[in-house]
């Protein structure tokens, strides 16, 4: 499907639900937005007119998590808060995903290194192969001239394989004189967990729409540190853990915190993680509990969490069912 034909499909969506809930739930005033369609970054009203891409500020398709990390178009927000919040903190979380694989010795996985043979330094890249153990690819076009030609006179038999004209495939560990360093940039780690965050705020709000957003003045919180990501109002940025189950993905409530824990699922090159976010509930104490998050440790009795139904909230029938 094309995505402007996506684009008007998510609109009508999120529009019928956004003026159900205001007319029928929202009682205070204080609680009200206003607009047929709510940027759920920004808050701030759009109509159908705004689905125009010529506009400066139009209203534009999300891939949440990420499309480089197998995430799926379920909602849209502005361009604004797409551009801001997004682009700048997804990279990031692709690299640090991209150096989980590779820490975790997953198959097909790599990182540039620096090596050292006999006191000759090269450039290479370690590599992990699918049986899990680590080669490294030493090749003369990323190396000094030099260097290379002394590397391959002193390479001895047995320690280097796989051996070309122009690179080496070296088994690590089969030598003594192979040492490594590796030198990969690493993920800026706070606007990774910062793109996790976001990602698990968009998911939950495309699972209850606009009751979500308008019930619980709590979440501001979780706006304002996305708004400002060289900040941490949130501890951890909320992000609870990378090591989740398959079987806690959707949103969950903890009764422990009374907050949310959203979780969804990123992959890269078919490796997969499930990771979650903490978001405040609507009560009072709610805001209260998540921002000592730091303090609850015990993650079996945070998880103990029940699992909200897995039904289609924007089917009329269903409108309101999250707060009642």
């Amino acid at each position: 499907m094309k995505r402007e034909d996506l684009r008007i499909i998510l609109f009508e969506k999120f529009s019928a639900n956004c003026k159900f809930v205001t007319n029928e739930n929202v009682k205070k005033e204080e609680h009200k937005f206003y607009g047929d369609f709510i940027c759920p970054l920004c808050c701030k009203g759009f109509s159908r007119k705004d689905l125009n891409q010529d506009l400066e500020n139009p209203l534009t398709v999300e891939d949440v998590p990420p499309k480089s990390l197998k995430g799926k178009p379920i909602t849209i927000t502005c361009k604004k808060c797409n551009s801001k919040s997004g682009q700048l903190l997804d990279a990031d979380l692709k690299r640090l995903i991209d150096w989980l694989n590779f820490k975790n010795k997953k198959p097909n996985t790599r990182a540039n290194v620096k090596l050292d043979f006999k006191g000759i330094k090269l450039n290479g890249v370690m590599l992990y192969n699918k049986d899990g153990k680590a080669d490294f690819e030493i090749e003369k076009s990323r190396n000094n001239p030099k260097n290379w030609d002394s590397f391959v006179l002193q390479a001895m038999e047995g320690e280097i394989t796989n051996e070309d004209k122009m690179s080496f495939t070296a088994k690590a560990g089969g030598s003594d004189y192979l040492n490594f360093e590796v030198v990969d940039k690493m993920a800026h780690i706070k606007r990774a967990f910062l793109s996790i965050l976001r990602a698990g705020y968009l998911y939950a709000y495309t699972k209850f729409g606009a009751e979500f957003l308008q019930l619980n003045p709590n979440l501001k919180i979780i706006r304002q540190q996305i708004d400002n990501p060289n900040e941490e109002i949130i501890p951890n940025y909320g992000v609870f853990s990378f090591s989740l189950s398959e079987k806690y993905v959707g949103v969950n409530w903890a009764p422990s915190l009374n907050c949310y824990i959203s979780v969804f699922k990123i992959e890269l090159n078919g490796i997969k993680y499930y990771t979650g976010v903490i978001l405040p509930g609507p009560f009072t104490n709610s805001l209260e509990k998540f921002k000592k998050l730091d303090e609850y440790k015990n993650q079996e009795e945070t998880l103990s969490a029940k699992k909200l139904p897995d039904v289609d909230y924007f089917r009329k029938e269903n409108f309101g069912l999250l707060t009642n």
